[in-house]
């Protein structure tokens, strides 16, 4: 699924990272984490959640998020997880900036039955 999301996502975000950023604090703090976040199992499906960190510093226009959630739910089987998106915030305390964070979750359900 990693590769998926970057591919998708490839025209609207430089840097990816998978798991976890990894940015020196003097690098431009302008990039995507998307990680595994936890897998639910029942009787007839199991479906797998995922999340979508995008850094800005600043702030996030509307139009970057709104973008790389179309190109995902375009180029992969995920789904957006129907809830209100959480922004937080960082401080870059080098370059003396603030910067925006918002987690985005998807979903991607499967018809595997573990006989639970």
């Amino acid at each position: 699924m990693k590769n998926k999301v970057k591919n998708a996502i490839k025209d609207y975000e430089k840097n990816f990272f998978y798991g976890q950023g990894i940015v020196d604090s003097s690098e431009e703090w302008n990039y995507s984490v998307f990680k595994r976040d936890n897998t639910k199992y029942g009787k007839n499906n199991s479906t797998d959640y995922y999340n979508l960190a995008i850094v800005r510093e600043d702030y996030i226009e509307e139009d970057v998020y709104k973008n790389i959630i179309d190109a995902i739910l375009k180029e992969t089987d995920l789904k957006l997880v129907e809830e209100s998106f959480k922004f937080d915030y960082l401080y870059n305390q080098k370059k003396n900036i603030s910067c925006e964070v918002i987690i985005i979750k998807f979903y991607k359900p499967s018809k595997v039955c573990y006989g639970i």
